[in-house]
């Protein structure tokens, strides 16, 4: 898999490669016939970041590992993770039922982090 270091993606970005990256196209290649059907059909297509809230999401799992020190940065920690919280997601999804959007709608927050910020300094340990 290719690495992208510190290119910033977006919605344009060319595709990137491997597991993950393959199920992404198929799965969305799956949604283009919709757009030909008659009447014709809205396709909001929602591609989201790791949804986050204290009282769900990811978070709700990671806290508890990071408060025992079981969990911790991964590796050097410049891996980029694109991010939304769970409030913002539900919005973006009613505004993708409730509006005219078709297409791809980005549902992560404008500032990606990296593993080395987003891991709570007490989680890693020395080594």
């Amino acid at each position: 898999m290719a690495n992208r270091g510190d290119e910033r993606l977006t919605a344009a970005s060319t595709p990137g490669e491997g597991f993950l990256a393959d199920v992404v196209l198929k799965w969305e290649a799956e949604l283009g016939p919709l757009s030909d059907c008659r009447p014709r059909i809205r396709v909001p297509v929602v591609r989201t970041g790791i949804v986050l809230a204290r009282e769900g999401g990811a978070l709700a799992e990671m806290l508890p590992m990071f408060r025992l020190s079981a969990a911790g940065r991964l590796g050097s920690g410049r891996q980029w993770m694109s991010w939304i919280h769970l409030e913002d997601i539900v919005g973006l999804f009613i505004h993708a039922l409730d509006s005219a959007a078709t297409g791809p709608l980005e549902g992560v927050a404008p500032r990606p982090v990296t593993n080395r910020e987003f891991t709570p300094r007490s989680a890693v340990r020395s080594a």
